[in-house]
């Protein structure tokens, strides 16, 4: 009986490098990221966590080393190819990157532009195209009333709601998040990483989410990254990082008089 062999990884990388000028983000990590698990990435402020993203999403190649994501190697993806891996994946900003002017229907529904012809995507800001799929999202993050509000007229945390109404309306396979509570008023900030982790876990999507507030990590991650210095400092379950391991994770930014939220 042939045994059936593991799937490919959602996320990995060997050997990779990345400098800016004369200095060096990463030093040759190695990341696997299996399907469907959620994870948490810490790091003081300039340890590379925002460009370890958008090494991740393809939008900054590497100095060095083999990317893949989604079982495809970025390097050897023609743009054609690679901008058919970007529709599988969601990117989810520190600032929830809606369109002002428009209304929450059409922000949601940016998130279907991928799957779109450019008629039909031209089409929709007229006349907006999967109403009932726009609807879904809103109502799995909570606030279907708000499917024609004025972006304008929603607060932070309803905003932050329809960004991730609009990732599930892109039905994204991998879901790649850059402090994305980091604007949002303490109280909301769990509420909203909560509500991330839980639906990306009921959709069976994996999840990578930049942090830098320590009380997140407790909101549904299964493991926690930790960058420091262009290394891995720590990788495992969320309650491994003691006391100890965040104060010298954090030590040269509180040498510097700033605190990691917490």
């Amino acid at each position: 009986m042939t045994t059936p062999s593991a799937p490919a990884p959602a996320l990995e990388l060997r050997g990779v490098s990345c400098a800016f000028g004369a200095h060096a983000v990463f030093d040759g990590i190695d990341l696997t990221i299996p399907p469907g698990q959620m994870v948490a990435l810490l790091g003081p402020s300039g340890a590379g966590k925002t460009t370890l993203l958008r090494i991740l999403a393809g939008t900054l190649p590497p100095g060095r080393g083999t990317v893949r994501v989604l079982g495809a190697e970025l390097g050897r993806l023609s743009a054609r190819q690679l901008r058919r891996l970007r529709q599988r994946v969601g990117f989810l900003y520190q600032t929830d990157a809606l369109v002002p002017g428009l209304r929450t229907v059409h922000n949601v529904l940016i998130g279907r532009l991928g799957h779109w012809s450019l008629l039909r995507s031209l089409l929709s800001l007229v006349w907006p195209q999967e109403v009932e799929r726009a609807r879904a999202a809103l109502a799995a993050v909570g606030i279907p009333e708000k499917l024609h509000a004025p972006v304008a007229a929603l607060s932070g945390g309803q905003r932050q709601r329809v960004a991730i109404a609009r990732l599930l309306a892109q039905d994204s396979e991998l879901i790649l998040a850059d402090e994305p509570a980091a604007a949002l008023d303490p109280r909301l900030r769990r509420a909203t990483i909560e509500l991330l982790v839980r639906l990306a876990r009921e959709r069976g999507r994996t999840c990578l989410v930049s942090l830098h507030d320590l009380e997140l990590m407790g909101a549904g991650f299964d493991r926690v990254l930790a960058l420091r210095h262009g290394r891995w400092f720590f990788d495992g379950p969320p309650g491994g990082l003691d006391a100890a391991r965040i104060a010298e994770l954090f030590a040269e930014e509180r040498a510097r008089g700033v605190e990691p939220d917490a």
